[in-house]
């Protein structure tokens, strides 16, 4: 075993949207990283390979659901002429100017397999970790890391469900949506996409241009929502840190009222069949698809209730009908394999309750005054922009190892950890990975606040009112997680107040891309500054008794 020489090291593993970053503030609380990523590229998911291998990726024409922005890590914001939406070409060729801006490439042991990590004979100690690997060439090793950070994210293992009576008589094809790059391959078939979250609405959309039938099965009816409203991202409406206080003023039902609304005025869910039972906020993250609409109304995508049986060339639904069927597409999620963490022992996997304490710290290792040393970055689903949180993750893990931050007993931990999940068993439909649902502004906010970085809007209504207003009123910026507390940033208050313009920035064309105050005569943000300004004169009170709270 080979004894690290540099007084800190830490192992990260994976060098995707949650590995990137946590190299970043590796460095930044004078770490060294090392980090083991399997492909020969940075990105991880987003790094589109068109042959099939055991890596998982996103489809080839794969756009992300939220906004450039809003997606941002917190002191890079995206190039100015990236359109609001990156593609998963910009996406990843953002990756790799982040890397290269914090030097991190040279940090990276590409094509290197982890396949053991076990706490050291000394761990009670010195919290240290040893990380056992393979090389492209198979060679085997082994190092000693004072932290560990697994970065691998939540779509490694594909998930399958039961076998549907007959199905291995099934003679077609049946693949998991981990290996659907793109449609080519079902012209003129007979396809089924099995799952309505949002690789199944993605890849339904594709198929159902050029197979010859394509059916969508799902159990119930989803709320789908365009990624623009008013003509911009809806995310920078959605994700608004005013309507976590209407939430707790009005209630949970007043707020969902208000976003269904938002979500029928572009998609007319009864009419198409979608109409779900269930409020928005029992699904979490609502799907994001802009193309399904224009599919289910030209006939190209046919809604179908769940499998009730297979036969060698067709499958028979719930209510009975009964359709050929040449090929099968299951988007049916993925699984987790934490095996290589000493044998399992470490995060259990049984129904995906992975016992993590602010979704990173494994609560099997809170018993120890070391074993804060290895956590877990992205195991998130959110309802908002991923990155952000992950990076936010990797803060807060450092913070914590440098020993700024008090952290709860153990047993406090766990009451939080059995609260949280029965809140998420009670709210969200079904069994499967409702642990790792977070909402994004309460999450941000309980993060930024054990590290010292939340900006309160409250405390600002005097010192900086313009601030102020625009934290409560306007989008949830990463930005704005660097105004204060450990490295802030000095820009991060500019990035603020001229995010309209570095949107609209990729859009405008070349020869009058000045720049322009489009923002102070957009009808969308007008419109919605209008509502806002309706609703904060609705809440006065409990907005005022906050304020009065925070300064007493």
């Amino acid at each position: 075993m080979v004894n690290s020489a540099s007084p800190k090291r830490c192992a990260i593993i994976g060098a995707g949207v949650s590995g990137l970053p946590s190299a970043r503030w590796a460095k930044a609380y004078g770490y060294e990283p090392v980090v083991f990523e399997l492909r020969n590229n940075v990105g991880g998911l987003w790094y589109y390979q068109n042959e099939n291998t055991e890596f998982s990726c996103v489809m080839k024409k794969t756009i992300m659901n939220t906004s450039k922005e809003m997606s941002a890590y917190s002191d890079f914001p995206p190039p100015l002429d990236f359109p609001w939406f990156m593609t998963n070409q910009r996406m990843h060729q953002y990756l790799q100017l982040y890397a290269k801006h914090h030097d991190i490439l040279k940090n990276v042991r590409f094509n290197h397999r982890v396949t053991r990590v076990e706490r050291t004979p000394d761990f009670e100690e010195t919290g240290e970790w040893a990380v056992e690997y393979q090389d492209a060439n198979k060679n085997k090793s082994s190092e000693v890391f004072q932290a560990v950070l697994i970065c691998t994210g939540r779509q490694s293992v594909p998930f399958m469900p039961p076998e549907y009576p007959g199905q291995k008589n099934f003679k077609g094809k049946i693949i998991h949506s981990k290996d659907y790059k793109d449609a080519n391959i079902f012209e003129n078939k007979k396809v089924l996409i099995v799952g309505l979250g949002n690789s199944g609405t993605d890849a339904a959309s594709e198929v159902g241009q050029i197979a010859k039938s394509c059916f969508l099965s799902t159990r119930r009816g989803a709320w789908i929502h365009h990624r623009t409203i008013y003509g911009k991202p809806n995310d920078i409406y959605c994700n608004r840190r005013i309507l976590e206080y209407v939430k707790k003023v009005f209630g949970r039902d007043f707020h969902a009222g208000l976003m269904e609304r938002a979500f029928r005025s572009c998609f007319d869910h009864k009419i198409y069949g979608l109409n779900p039972e269930h409020k928005s906020y029992n699904q979490d993250p609502i799907l994001i698809c802009d193309e399904l609409q224009l599919r289910l109304a030209a006939g190209q995508v046919v809604l179908k209730p769940e499998i009730h049986s297979f036969t060698e060339n067709s499958v028979k639904f719930a209510d009975g009908t009964v359709e050929e069927i040449e090929d099968v597409v299951m988007a049916t999620g993925f699984s987790y394999n934490f095996d290589y963490l000493e044998n399992g022992k470490i995060i259990p996997t049984k129904d995906d309750d992975l016992r993590l304490w602010k979704n990173m710290f494994p609560l099997s290792l809170m018993e120890s005054k070391k074993g804060t040393t290895l956590a877990m970055v992205g195991m998130l689903q959110l309802s908002g922009a991923i990155m952000p949180a992950m990076e936010m993750q990797a803060r807060v893990f450092f913070e914590v190892n440098a020993g700024h931050v008090k952290l709860p007993t153990t047993n406090a931990m766990h009451a939080e950890i059995m609260r949280d999940q029965e809140q998420r068993r009670r709210q969200y439909m079904g069994a499967r990975a409702n642990y790792t649902k977070v909402c994004f502004i309460d999450y941000m906010r309980e993060m930024g606040q054990l590290i010292g970085c939340y900006a309160d809007p409250f405390r600002l209504v005097f010192t900086d009112p313009k601030l102020a207003y625009r934290l409560l009123f306007h989008p949830d910026l990463p930005y704005s997680y660097r105004l204060q507390g450990p490295f802030a940033w000095p820009k991060a208050r500019e990035m603020i107040f001229s995010v309209y313009e570095r949107m609209d920035c990729g859009l405008i064309k070349k020869d009058t891309r000045a720049v322009q105050k489009v923002q102070s005569r957009d009808k969308g943000y007008l419109t919605m500054s209008v509502v806002s300004l309706t609703l904060s004169s609705a809440i006065f009170f409990y907005l005022l008794n906050s304020l009065l709270t925070v300064m007493v």
